[in-house]
């Protein structure tokens, strides 16, 4: 058919419809996670025309929630909180047998703080920012580095608390408008004790206004009587606990930070990252290096599967390290996590941070020198001539996934942005060919280091399947035979990844062919002609063969039953 039709359908896809189109894969499970990726995708648009729009608001059956009454009483079907040994302390356990793919609990947070926030205020400012001779700007910035508060020097201190400082008052907001967010929720997660959180080290913000307003507003608590003859102890422990909780217990929120569009401005979702204080429910997974059990978020919705079979009675956990990390040895896996908890000898351990040790300064002690930045953002770090990370200057670790996984998915991508045959101009190292082994490198670590179930797998099956349709369907393979020099797809190759991107991303998200095409569109969208010297009909047509979308799909797109 014509590609103007195939250019008006593809783009369609963009618009934030629901999951309606008849699929060959399952779409009896996870059918309310189309309306936040619908909601997600409104609020894509809207930022394009407003950048500063940020009072994001999703929504979710509230029957599909996982509720801690539920946890409390016994009545989840899936999981239960047991005591976990020999620790003594407690954790999530299956309570049957768990299929690969299922969702274990869902949950949207108390509180959220996201990072368009930070940003809004941070360019609200630098507007009224007007530069000054000393006065109060020198003193709140002398007070920022000199309170008693900052414990300068630590890794507490080295830490950027901005964000949880903000998440502690948007609680804190909470509490007042409704006390039982206090006393039925954010009271039950850890510490769960006043003497449990005398054991941790004394949380600071690192933002002097940001801990000016929390001084403030603890300080007024105890005077709106919110817990009648309990009033004063309450606050006691809430002006203590509560900075701790937001500490230990608040999640990132990522919406599809799998995908290589992630961060752009036009195509990505990075708008909708932020921070959020979810209920006591998640905060019963623990740690592995071996989870069995992985997260992602849609906006603020958060949502716990399974990333392998289960047995029943097995604990549930997952992992505080980014999964490309799993391949590390424990030293440098502790070093890690010591950006934010430190566990005991026990590489593969589940425990709740211990407390901190101390040296002789009364600072906190580091078990390593990492460098922990995103492995994507690292992977732009590497020098194009020799390959090799350029660290910054100061303390640093080359990690094992840097060779393994990283630098073959940046040359992937250089290669596929110089788009040339392997004999143009008798270059025999620069061509299109070499992109798909670097492809098949990443693949290789992935699968033998991720959990069998993650959603980077599916952006990489899916970059994988891209690359090796250059030139391998219709009338383009036919052509690049003829043409001397022109690289050759590989229609086999192509079609294996893409079945193995498709499956894997319904087995995680559900929703089949046309979930994946909303939540992919910009991925395959940006992939194309710019990266890989493919004509927009090739793109678009290479698209319809390899995940078999037929007019049916695409007019299901159109009009949703």
């Amino acid at each position: 058919f014509e590609l103007s039709r195939v250019h008006t359908l593809f783009f369609s896809s963009l618009s934030p419809v629901g999951d309606g189109c008849p699929l060959l894969l399952s779409m009896s499970r996870k059918e309310s996670l189309g309306g936040v990726l619908a909601q997600a995708a409104a609020y894509k648009k809207k930022r394009q025309g407003e950048p500063s729009f940020f009072d994001f608001d999703f929504t979710y059956p509230a029957d599909e929630l996982t509720s801690f009454s539920q946890i409390e009483d016994g009545s989840h079907d899936l999981v239960e909180v047991r005591v976990v040994q020999p620790s003594g302390q407690r954790g999530m356990h299956a309570k049957r047998n768990i299929k690969a793919g299922e969702w274990l609990v869902v949950s949207q947070p108390v509180a959220a703080y996201w990072d368009a926030e930070n940003d809004a205020e941070l360019l609200r400012n630098s507007e009224s920012d007007v530069p000054s001779r000393g006065g109060r700007d020198d003193e709140a910035k002398l007070e920022s580095t000199n309170s008693p508060d900052l414990v300068v020097g630590s890794e507490e201190g080295n830490r950027d608390t901005k964000r949880e400082g903000a998440l502690v008052l948007r609680v804190l907001e909470k509490i007042k408008g409704r006390p039982s967010v206090w006393t039925d929720t954010v009271s039950k997660m850890y510490p769960r004790g006043m003497a449990e959180a005398s054991e941790l080290p004394a949380w600071s913000c690192s933002d002097a206004s940001t801990r000016s307003r929390i001084r403030e507003e603890m300080a007024g608590l105890s005077l709106l009587s919110l817990f009648d003859s309990q009033n004063e102890v309450t606050c006691d422990q809430i002006a203590l606990r509560l900075p701790l909780i937001v500490r230990y217990n608040s999640f990132g929120m990522e919406t599809s930070p799998e995908q290589f569009v992630y961060d752009n401005d036009l195509f990505g979702m990075d708008f909708l990252a932020g921070v959020g204080l979810y209920g006591p429910v998640l905060s019963y997974f623990n740690h592995s290096c071996r989870p069995n059990a992985s997260k992602f978020a849609v906006g603020d919705v958060m949502i716990l599967f399974a990333n392998r079979d289960i047995a029943a009675g097995d604990e549930l956990c997952h992992s505080y390290l980014s999964h490309e990390y799993l391949c590390e040895d424990d030293e440098t896996r502790r070093a890690i996590i010591a950006n934010d908890f430190e566990l005991d000898s026990d590489p593969v351990s589940t425990e709740r941070p211990k407390k901190k040790v101390k040296s002789d300064n009364n600072k906190r002690q580091r078990p390593g020198d990492a460098i922990c930045v995103p492995p994507f953002v690292m992977a732009r770090r590497f020098d194009r001539e020799t390959g090799r990370l350029n660290k910054p200057n100061g303390p640093g670790r080359d990690f094992s996934c840097n060779s393994r996984y990283l630098f073959p998915i940046w040359k992937a991508r250089v290669l596929e942005a110089q788009g040339r045959s392997n004999k143009h101009r008798f270059d025999n190292k620069h061509g299109l060919e070499h992109a798909l082994p670097a492809w098949e490198a990443a693949i290789e670590f992935a699968e033998s280091t991720f959990p069998p179930l993650d959603a980077r797998k599916v952006a990489l099956y899916t970059q994988a399947a891209l690359c090796a349709s250059v030139n391998a369907f219709r009338d383009w393979a036919k052509v690049a035979l003829r043409t001397k020099g022109c690289r050759v797809g590989d229609q086999t190759t192509a079609i294996r990844y893409a079945n193995k991107a498709l499956q894997m991303h319904d087995e995680i998200f559900g929703g089949g062919k046309e979930r994946y095409l909303k939540r992919y569109s910009s991925e395959l969208l940006d992939s194309g002609k710019s990266r890989r010297q493919m004509s927009e009909a090739q793109l678009l047509y290479n698209i319809e063969d390899l995940w078999d979308f037929g007019d049916e799909c695409w007019e299901g797109l159109m009009h949703p039953n």
